[in-house]
C-alpha cells in the first residue's frame, strides 16, 4: 500500500495498526526516510519517505505500555504551519514547503501509555 497526499484519508479511515506493537524506529538521514517496525498478527514495516519533521514522546503518561491505540491525520497540520513560519522567517532561497501543502502528509500514532509519534513526509508505504 502506498499513502500520499491525494489518498491520505485513508490513514483516519482505516486504523490498521491498531493493537499492533511498536518494535524499533529507524531513521535513516541521507534518505530521509523513517522505518517503524511493528510486531502484531503478521508483523509490518513502515516507510516514511521524503520525511521533514518528526517527534518521538515517551513520557509514559498513562503508564508504561508500546500497543498503537490509533494511527490518525494531525488536524490543521500545526507541525507543518510552524516549519513554514520557520522557512519564512529565514528568508533564504530555500522554499522546500508551499503555502497550501499539497504534498505532505502530518499523521501521528497513539500508544497505550499516552505517547506520540508524530510524523511529516511525503509518502508512507507498508
Amino acid at each position: 500500500m502506498k499513502i500520499i497526499k491525494a489518498n491520505e484519508k485513508y490513514i483516519d479511515e482505516n486504523n490498521i495498526f491498531h493493537d499492533y506493537f511498536l518494535d524499533k524506529v529507524e531513521y535513516l538521514y541521507e534518505e530521509k526516510k523513517l522505518k517503524i517496525y511493528f510486531l502484531g498478527d503478521k508483523n509490518r514495516t513502515v516507510t516514511f519517505e521524503d520525511v521533514i519533521f518528526t517527534n518521538l514522546q515517551l513520557c509514559g503518561f498513562w503508564g508504561i505500555g508500546y500497543r498503537i491505540m490509533e494511527w490518525y491525520l494531525v488536524d490543521e497540520e500545526p507541525n507543518y504551519k510552524s516549519l513554514l513560519d520557520k522557512q519564512k522567517s529565514w528568508s533564504n532561497n530555500f522554499q522546500i514547503l508551499s503555502e497550501d501543502n499539497n504534498e505532505y502528509i502530518e499523521m501521528g500514532f497513539l500508544m497505550n501509555s499516552g505517547d506520540t509519534i508524530t510524523i511529516i513526509c511525503k509518502k508512507i508505504k507498508f
